[in-house]
Parts: C-alpha cells; structure tokens; sequence
C-alpha cells in the first residue's frame, strides 16, 4: 500500500482522503517507510509542453515522444545492455512517475532545457514563456 504524506514541522500526516482510508487501516506496529518525493504534475505538463513547443517549431521531430527519446540519448540518460546477437543496445531511461521522483525529474528537466532552447536558436527563458500555449 502506498500512502503519501505531507511534513509539517516535526511530524507527517496522511495527504489526501484515499491515504487517510489508508492510514487507518494499519495496525499498531512499527512501520519503515522509504521517503521519496512526488512528481509534480504541473511541472511534468510544463515539460511535455515544452517537447511540444520544439516539435511544432522544428522539422526534425514529429512528435513529442520522439524528441524525448533523442534528449534522453544526447543527455546520456541511458543504459547499454546486450542484445541477443551479443552486440551492445543503448536503451533509455524512463522519466514514468513511478521511476523517477521530483528531485531527479528537476535535474532532468534543467539539463534539457539548454538543450531543448538553443535546437530553436533562443533562450531557457523565451522557451518556458513561450511554452503555456502548449499546454
């Protein structure tokens, strides 16, 4: 079961009603929790409407999806694995909710964005005010 928790001061309480359904349901015992952070979804649309922004403006791509892949590649966020024919296959991360957590969605959103604005020949900054019409 998983439950989200807010910090405040020296304690946590349950996030949401469904995690306080949850929080109920456990028994008195000791518990151990890993502490993870969660994605922003504001901050996850922003990004896609970002890729959006790059693929309307660039005829490299033709869609979102496939820029994606090309950044995670030229930011080198991949994995080299052997194929069956034993030759090496370089296979991408995955930005999923459930694999990666806000603090290190941040640190990819912040390394793509010099990317991602001078494929268009502008700046981090015109590249985030031009992307709300994306979204």
């Amino acid at each position: 079961m998983k439950i989200a928790f807010v910090k405040h001061g020296p304690s946590l309480t349950p996030a949401y009603n469904r995690d306080r359904d949850n929080y109920a349901k456990l028994k008195d015992d000791v518990y151990e929790f890993e502490i993870r952070r969660n994605r922003n979804l504001l901050h996850h649309r922003k990004f896609w409407a970002i890729l959006s922004l790059v693929c309307a403006n660039s005829e490299k791509w033709q869609q979102p999806e496939q820029l994606l892949v090309a950044l995670k590649y030229k930011l080198g966020y991949y994995a080299i694995i052997p194929g069956l024919d034993g030759t090496e296959i370089m296979h991408a991360g995955s930005i999923e909710f459930s694999k990666m957590d806000q603090d290190k969605f941040s640190a990819f959103y912040a390394a793509a964005l010099p990317v991602l604005a001078a494929e268009l020949g502008i700046t981090v900054d015109e590249l985030e005010c031009n992307a709300g019409g994306y979204m």
